[in-house]
C-alpha cells in the first residue's frame, strides 16, 4: 500500500489540539452510526480509487512504488543522500511527489464531500476519535461494520 496514502477515516479530518481536551463522546444514535458507516464506506471507495491513480502516477515517472516509498521515507528522515538517487531518479521523484500531493488534496476534498452527503464532519470526526480512543466503542463499531450491508 502507498506510504503516502490518505487515512480518510481519521487523518483527513484530524482534530485540533483544543478538541483533544474535550470529553470523549462515545454515545451516538443509531442513525449517526448508520450514516457514519455509509460515509466511511464511500470514503474508503474514494481512497482505493485514488490510490490506484497515485500508483499509476508514480509508475508514469519510471519509479516503482516501493522505491518511491523508500525515497519518501529517506526524505522525511533527512537521509535523502543515503537513498543513493541518480539525477534522473531525483527528478522523477520530485515530479511524482508534486503530482501525488495534488492527487491527495483532490482525494481529501472528494472524501469530505462524500462524507458530508451522509453525516456532518464534526460528528464523523467524533466517531472516528471515539473509535481510536475507546476500546468498547471500537468493538461496537467493528461489529456494526462487519454486519453492515455491502
Amino acid at each position: 500500500m502507498l506510504f503516502c496514502a490518505m487515512l480518510l477515516c481519521t487523518a483527513a479530518f484530524a482534530q485540533s489540539e483544543e478538541e483533544t481536551e474535550e470529553e470523549l463522546r462515545t454515545e451516538f444514535t443509531g442513525e449517526e452510526l448508520k450514516n457514519f458507516i455509509l460515509a466511511y464506506k464511500k470514503a474508503a471507495e474514494i481512497q482505493k480509487e485514488e490510490q490506484e491513480v497515485m500508483v499509476a502516477t508514480i509508475e508514469k515517472h519510471d519509479l516503482k512504488v516501493d522505491r518511491f516509498n523508500e525515497i519518501l521515507v529517506a526524505q522525511q528522515e533527512g537521509q535523502l543522500s543515503e537513498a543513493k538517487l541518480s539525477g534522473e531518479e531525483r527528478e522523477d521523484f520530485k515530479a511524482a511527489v508534486i503530482e501525488v500531493i495534488k492527487l491527495q488534496k483532490n482525494a481529501r476534498e472528494k472524501a469530505g464531500d462524500a462524507i458530508e452527503e451522509f453525516i456532518d464532519l464534526e460528528t464523523y470526526q467524533q466517531i472516528s476519535i471515539a473509535y481510536k480512543e475507546d476500546a468498547d466503542f471500537k468493538k461496537k463499531l467493528d461489529n456494526l461494520l462487519k454486519n453492515a450491508p455491502k
